[in-house]
């Protein structure tokens, strides 16, 4: 009896190995294989230390906890599928591994279903480089709530994902793609729709878009309008002509050392000798950390432009005051001006090492996405031949050094 025992044990092992390599190939395609394997275990593991056993029972459950419970159940599965074997809890080093993962699966789970705004970020140049997935990482993670040892508490998690909505979003896309229950459409996702005047490159990186969109709280139904790039043009004239009046738009700066930064500017930008704009507008830098500095309600000081007073100081500012800019860019686009303080944003701190900085890339783009053509300027849609495997390929790989254009 003992013997036909063991003999039916060993059968169900091996069963059980056959469907988790099963798992593995069907899944592998869609996610990165750490995540894959984090995936699996959630759904064959029972018990810590016990083989894997597979039930289509099992597999309801972990589906059901991870994409249809409420977030006490997101939150537990979230900690047990993140936490390897040999430890006994979760810690911020577990979550940041398991976040990564996340947001590299799905980038690579749009790509597979050729999503149709990453076809047209990829054909516009934009790739997806390992640092600024660790900085956004960095940025989701540094709101979860841990003790001293960095051990991470249930009710810790479940607080975090009511603060932190772009989890479930990406959880639940590829929680449904891999079990098949509902794959995204091929606009569907987290990124814009990129329009770009012919000839024009941008600095972005695929992770500082969905960040920003993220951020702005929009989705795949809006669009992007590339309106200036110092890749094109560098005359302040023609900065002024192609952002006043254009509505509200996403300013991205690159300095000497290589950071990017910026400013979402809610209204539009007119020429004023006084500051404008409203409590949507706020602060945010890309790299090598990605931050969002929001609104105090301390005072209005968020927009300024000034192109023709010669008693106010000539260029485009952001927040503080006259003198003491959150982020100044002087006319000449070639040198700026941040300070340590900045009153008008919430946690601010100088978005650059220097007080003074050397721009070497300028961007501008609308985010509203409501004109497409505008003074006799067309924009072209940027379309992705969907056979331009490599190119797309190098979204879900990572570049590990970003080459810094003087």
């Amino acid at each position: 009896m003992a013997s036909k025992r063991r003999n039916i044990v060993k059968i169900l092992w091996q069963a059980d190995k056959w469907l988790h390599g099963l798992f593995q190939q069907l899944w592998v395609g869609m996610l990165t294989p750490r995540l894959c394997h984090m995936l699996i275990g959630q759904a064959f593991l029972g018990a810590r230390g016990r083989p894997p056993r597979m039930s289509a029972k099992r597999m309801a459950r972990t589906y059901a906890a991870m994409a249809r419970g409420g977030r006490g159940r997101r939150a537990e599965s979230l900690l047990r599928m993140s936490t390897p074997l040999h430890k006994e809890r979760g810690t911020i080093a577990t979550i940041t591994l398991y976040l990564k993962e996340l947001w590299s699966s799905y980038l690579k789970l749009l790509v597979h279903l050729k999503n149709e705004p990453i076809c047209r970020w990829a054909d516009a140049g934009v790739t997806n480089f390992a640092e600024d997935v660790t900085g956004f990482v960095k940025y989701l993670v540094d709101d979860l709530e841990h003790y001293e040892d960095e051990v991470i508490q249930v009710g810790a998690v479940e607080a975090w994902l009511a603060r932190t909505t772009i989890h479930d979003h990406l959880m639940d896309t590829v929680i449904e793609a891999i079990y098949n229950v509902r794959m995204p459409s091929m606009s569907e996702g987290l990124f814009p729709q990129p329009l770009m005047t012919s000839g024009c490159t941008t600095f972005l990186g695929l992770t500082h878009v969905g960040f920003l969109n993220w951020a702005l709280n929009s989705g795949a139904d809006s669009t992007w309008v590339l309106l200036y790039s110092s890749s094109c043009r560098q005359d302040w004239d023609d900065f002024l002509e192609a952002i006043v009046g254009r509505g509200a738009t996403l300013l991205l700066v690159r300095d000497a050392d290589g950071l990017v930064f910026g400013f979402y500017a809610s209204q539009s930008w007119h020429p004023a000798p006084s500051f404008y704009g409203d409590k949507n507008c706020f602060l945010f830098t890309l790299r090598p950390e990605m931050n969002k500095f929001e609104a105090t309600g301390y005072n209005s000081n968020y927009q300024y432009i000034n192109a023709d007073d010669a008693n106010l100081p000539k260029g485009l500012g952001a927040g503080g005051r006259i003198g003491h800019w959150g982020m100044f860019l002087d006319w000449k686009l070639c040198l700026g001006r941040v300070s340590r303080t900045c009153s008008t944003f919430r946690g601010y701190s100088p978005l650059t090492v220097c007080q003074t900085f050397r721009i070497t890339g300028l961007e501008v783009w609308s985010t509203g996405g409501t004109t497409q053509e505008e003074d006799g300027v067309r924009a072209e849609v940027l379309v992705a031949p969907v056979h331009a495997k490599e190119t797309l390929r190098s979204l879900v790989g990572v570049v590990e050094n970003p080459q810094v254009v003087p």
